[in-house]
């Protein structure tokens, strides 16, 4: 293997046969990074690939020379649930149906659920309404005013009532 000219300080300095090997693993680590789905590689998947490249390195120095130029894996960010937040200072409604959603006629209780769904354009509410007498439940999507008035626009649109 030849040896390099480095220049250090304004004077060339003969590059050691370790540091042309690193250089060359790491223009392979960046090659590699750049790759598409590789950028979430860290140093454990990085040396499996530069080992399946036919380099002999070991996975402490990969980490080394990764963290060295900056090289980390971009993890994408886990969806969490959020549940919902009874410490607020908002009104609550009465709890006027208690827990008893079977009824004899229609439109005599009225409940509903909403979820809420990430989209890449933002959150789109989901209003799944109940009127306690049908076995249909049909999600309605409400738009991005939603609340009170959209889950009551959605029973109005479902019990054709104008």
């Amino acid at each position: 293997m030849s040896v390099a000219a480095v220049t250090t300080f304004g004077k060339n300095v003969a590059a050691s046969e370790r540091s042309v090997r690193q250089a060359k693993v790491v223009s392979e680590m960046k090659r590699i990074h750049s790759e598409r789905h590789k950028d979430t590689y860290g140093s454990p998947w990085m040396h499996q690939e530069l080992v399946a490249r036919g380099y002999e390195i070991c996975e402490t120095t990969v980490a080394k020379l990764m963290q060295r130029e900056g090289l980390s894996s971009s993890s994408s960010v886990r969806f969490r649930a959020c549940t919902t937040d009874s410490k607020h200072c908002l009104p609550v409604a009465d709890n006027t149906v208690n827990r008893e959603f079977d009824r004899d006629q229609i439109n005599e209780v009225c409940v509903s659920d909403l979820t809420y769904i990430p989209t890449q354009s933002g959150w789109l509410c989901l209003a799944i309404p109940d009127d306690g007498n049908t076995s249909v439940r049909m999600p309605e999507p409400l738009n991005s005013s939603h609340g009170a008035g959209s889950v009551e626009r959605t029973y109005r649109v479902l019990a054709h009532v104008d």
